[in-house]
């Protein structure tokens, strides 16, 4: 939103990813946030340190391994079934299109040029410069 167009194309696989509260904050204000903020809002299931993450991913690994395959799929099929309906080929084909068409507008342009030169974009009301 602060290069001055929105990631259409992505928002589904976000809305899939966090609630959309969360998505609603954090894509309007284009606020930063530390890697908490996205375990809490479900955007991340865990964190580790750095020393620790290769541990880690090998445990859950060798977790994901004891799983009958067959068992596995079935799984994932009930998922989708049950879970949130499936975004569309025509959906995203269209989210992209309006995507392609916008990021090229005025204000992406401009948007694109102040992140580049490190500065707040025109439309940045001057009373809230800090």
């Amino acid at each position: 939103m602060r290069l001055g167009f929105a990631p259409g194309p992505l928002i589904p696989f976000f809305l899939r990813a966090m609630e959309a509260r969360s998505l609603r904050r954090y894509l309007l204000s284009g606020e930063r946030f530390a890697a908490e903020a996205a375990m809490r809002i479900g955007l991340v299931h865990e964190l580790y340190d750095t020393d620790d993450g290769d541990a880690a991913l090998a445990a859950l690994i060798d977790e994901l391994l004891l799983a009958g395959p067959n068992a596995v799929t079935v799984a994932k099929g009930l998922l989708r079934r049950l879970g949130q309906p499936p975004v569309s080929k025509e959906l995203l084909v269209e989210l992209q299109r309006e995507f392609d068409q916008r990021r090229h507008s005025p204000e992406a342009v401009e948007g694109v040029a102040s992140f580049r030169e490190k500065r707040k974009p025109r439309w940045a009301a001057p009373e809230h410069e800090q």
